[in-house]
This record gives structure tokens, sequence and C-alpha cells, in this order.
């Protein structure tokens, strides 16, 4: 009978597991801040409301580790990224009788190869 025995170190797996979170905060928080700014940059604007109104907030939590803002799911981190006016959502989609003028979904279109190019960086651009 042949035997095989193999020893794996997982030193430098361990390192890039533990490093992890704080990566994927901080390209979660980049892609917010480069969505925010292209809907900036392509909001409508009348009186400027709307414009100053959209935020980002990656997801964050209190000392009771409940979700502040954002949602958390198992392996999923997620960031808001939004206006507070209330008449945003007839901007982004219109009315029946105003056309919409979206500016959100491009601005997430346009963000979401870079979003993506930071998670590829965080995994070493093995994806």
């Amino acid at each position: 009978m042949i035997r095989i025995q193999t020893r794996i170190d997982t030193k430098p797996l361990d390192r890039l597991i533990a490093g992890l979170p704080k990566a994927t905060e901080r390209a979660v928080r980049e892609g917010c801040e480069t969505i925010r700014e292209e809907a900036q940059r392509l909001v409508p604007v009348r009186t400027g409301a709307t414009r100053r109104s959209i935020h980002c907030e990656p997801w964050q939590t209190h000392h009771e580790g409940f979700p502040r803002s954002g949602w958390l799911r198992r392996n999923e981190f997620t960031g808001l990224v939004g206006p507070t006016t209330f008449y945003s959502l007839f901007l982004e989609f219109g009315t029946c009788k105003m056309s919409p003028r979206p500016f959100i979904t491009p601005a997430v279109e346009y963000a979401k190869r870079r979003i993506l190019e930071s998670f590829r960086q965080i995994a070493g651009g093995r994806y």
C-alpha cells in the first residue's frame, strides 16, 4: 500500500482571510462614493435640492451589532446610495404626466465595472 503525506502551510491564507473584512468594507465604501458622485453629476437640476440630498452610507453597526444603515447578509456587504427628496422617485421613474429622467440607475451601471474591479483586486486578481 502506498501512503502519501502532505503538509500545507496556511499562514498566508490566514493573513489574507483576516484582512478581507476591512478590504471589502473599503471597496463597498469606494463603490458607494463612485455611485454618489455619478448620480450627482447626472441628476436633473432645478433647485439643486435633490443633488445635495444624494448621500451614501456603507454598512455600519452600532455597539449592539445591529445594522445602522444598509444590510448585511451572510457573505454579503452592501451600502445605501440615494437622494432623500420625496420627488426623486418621480424623477427616476416618471409619473403618468412626466417622463422618467433616471440618474441613479445609470450611475449604478457606470460604477458597476469599477466596483467589480475593486473586488477582483481584493481577491488578488484571481477571478
